[in-house]
Order: C-alpha cells, then sequence, then structure tokens
C-alpha cells in the first residue's frame, strides 16, 4: 500500500478511458462511464496548460500535482481517440486536442 491514499493520478484517468472505450459493445454503459472519466480530466486542469489534466488530485479533491504529466496527457488523448467505438466524442473533448 503507498501513501497515496484514495488519490487519483492522470495516467490512471487515462488508463480508464483506454479501457472502457475498448469494452464499447460488451458494457451497457460504456459512454457513461467513459464521459464521467473525462469530466474529471476537466475538473481538474493543469495550471500550466488548462487543456490538460493536474497530474494527481488527492482524495480530498486537492491537487497534489498541479503541472500535468506527459503519460496522462498522452493516455488521456488516446481515451479520446479510441472513443469513436462507442460514438461521438464528448463536446469539450477538441479542447483537449487543440494547439492555441
Amino acid at each position: 500500500m503507498n501513501n497515496n491514499g484514495n488519490a487519483s493520478v492522470s495516467e490512471g484517468q487515462g488508463f480508464g478511458m483506454i479501457i472502457v472505450a475498448m469494452m464499447a459493445g460488451y458494457e451497457a454503459k460504456a459512454r457513461e462511464i467513459f464521459d464521467g472519466l473525462f469530466l474529471y480530466c476537466k475538473d481538474y486542469p493543469s495550471s500550466i496548460n488548462a487543456r490538460n489534466m493536474a497530474w494527481k488530485v488527492n482524495a480530498d479533491g486537492s491537487r497534489g500535482g498541479d503541472n500535468s504529466a506527459f503519460d496522462g496527457d498522452a493516455d488521456i488523448t488516446y481515451g479520446t481517440h479510441t472513443l469513436r467505438d462507442i460514438g461521438p466524442p464528448p463536446a469539450d473533448s477538441s479542447r483537449l486536442l487543440r494547439q492555441d
């Protein structure tokens, strides 16, 4: 057991998004689960680049790491691309992929 308790990291969110997208067709609530993961990412943006998720969110909702982590950013982005098996992406997904 680690000292993170119930902390969440962006890499875990991305892994979840990829796995749920691959479950499309096998899990009736795949889209609902994916959207929940995606909205969680949006709720905790990085202070460096708001298109990315903060790399760590503590159990109490505070950020344990306000910057982003490339592995999490890449996993989340890959999850949104894998989503095409479920249907159209969430309306705000392009916000994560744009380079303004």
